[in-house]
């Protein structure tokens, strides 16, 4: 199959802005705008989490809908850039309606009004990346290649996290419509080029019909490479979102400071992934896929459960120490960023060989939808132990609970992706016994 270009690889890369932008920008700053810490709530704490996880739970149960739908669609303009093209303007909507709240004092209608507005967004979220993460492996086969693409994407996906960390500044310039809206339109600006201008290659012979939805889910998690993949990523994710939500609070309970301070904090963590980006194709190259994905586990773990003791360690202060902590997290978020994707293809190459069937965005779906869920856990967790003292104010022993919670679930993560089998050798994917 020949290559893509360049230019269209990095045009599909930029995909990647709407796949880190608003859900980063949703995960932490949806509770601050509905159950603020300054007294100002429109949605109680406990039902605000409920409705976070309802909302969660019910988009990733969409996920493999999605990804059975569309791994069986046909059309002349292929199996998955026509959900994309049709999907990308009501998911960019539904992301801005999300930040403009009917009553600006707590109320029910609040609360039925966020849910349906985050259910909106969390329903369109699969139904436009699932298939455009589905069209990756079948842009090229080479391994080398895909781990290119995939650093494309990690840039895109790099530069949404620049965006998003700005947005502390956006929100204190122009409020929450600046900021929804924003968002709204990067959102449509990095998904049109794959829109527009990537065409996609059709498939030598239809999947077969074959099994059911269930039935064929069932298949999938039979692949024991993709059940220690999606183990691992999935507590990873459950961590990381936690300190997502907790770092607006951490900075306005804990250091006093405005939500500016926010993206200062940013700066150390993107300055440092943005450097290493240059070289991680090599590294990886050079110690393989498996390696580079074990050392970030790990360091993320370790590291995190240093930011959860902030404050006790001594010579710094807790500003200083904070900001340290999130310039070194850069370097394993740097391989994080890259490696998932691209190890997720050589899943689902192994599973073509057992199964003789191409079936991407079922893989892309299933990964999300648990994912998804332990999303939607780790939010609820989060409004039980940062609002742990009670009603609708946060502590600080809360959010360092909901940090340590977040080492924990990494280090499990590690833990679990020392039983991953798949090791590249020559170029090709070997399955360990």
């Amino acid at each position: 199959m020949p290559s893509l270009s360049t230019n269209k690889k990095i045009l599909y890369g930029l995909g990647g802005i709407a796949m880190s932008l608003p859900d980063s920008v949703f995960t932490q700053w949806i509770f601050v705008l509905y159950v603020p810490d300054t007294g100002n709530v429109l949605v109680s704490a406990r039902v605000f989490g409920l409705c976070y996880f309802a909302a969660r739970v019910l988009g990733a149960i969409a996920e493999p809908v999605v990804g059975f739908w569309s791994d069986r669609f046909q059309s002349p303009s292929g199996r998955r850039l026509p959900f994309v093209r049709r999907v990308i303007i009501p998911f960019a909507v539904a992301f801005f309606l999300m930040w403009t709240p009917p009553i600006h004092h707590q109320h029910w209608a609040n609360a039925i009004y966020i849910y349906l507005m985050m259910q909106a967004y969390l329903l369109c979220f699969p139904t436009v990346l699932t298939p455009y993460l589905a069209l990756m492996p079948e842009l090229t086969p080479d391994l080398r290649e895909r781990v290119t693409i995939t650093t494309f994407q990690a840039v895109a996906m790099m530069l949404g996290t620049i965006l998003f960390a700005v947005m502390g500044l956006l929100l204190e310039v122009g409020g929450w419509l600046l900021l929804g809206g924003s968002v709204a339109l990067m959102m449509l600006l990095s998904m049109a080029p794959t829109a527009l201008v990537i065409r996609e290659k059709p498939l030598a012979a239809p999947n077969p019909e074959g099994a059911g939805l269930l039935q064929s889910i069932w298949s999938l998690l039979q692949n024991r490479p993709f059940r220690y993949l999606v183990a691992a990523t999935s507590l990873f994710f459950f961590g990381f979102n936690c300190v997502v939500m907790t770092l607006p609070f951490w900075v306005k309970v804990y250091l006093h400071e405005g939500d500016a301070m926010v993206t200062w904090l940013m700066i150390p963590f993107l300055a440092v992934t943005l450097i290493l980006f240059a070289g991680i194709g090599p590294v990886v190259n050079r110690f393989g896929k498996y390696v580079m994905f074990m050392a970030s586990l790990l360091s993320i773990a370790i590291l995190l459960l240093m930011l959860a003791f902030v404050g006790f360690l001594p010579g710094l202060s807790p500003l200083l120490q904070i900001g340290l902590l999130t310039a070194l997290l850069g370097v394993p978020m740097t391989g994080f960023s890259v490696l998932p994707f691209a190890l997720l293809m050589d899943v689902i190459d192994y599973d073509e060989q057992r199964m003789g069937e191409r079936r991407e965005a079922l893989f892309f779906a299933v990964q999300g939808t648990i994912q998804k869920i332990f999303l939607g856990f780790s939010g609820f967790a989060f409004s039980i132990l940062a609002y742990m003292d009670g009603g609708n104010m946060v502590s600080v022993l809360g959010l360092r609970c909901v940090i340590g919670m977040a080492a924990f679930t990494s280090l499990l993560g590690f833990l679990v992706f020392l039983k991953y089998p798949i090791r590249e050798r020559d170029g090709r994917i070997v399955v360990l016994e």
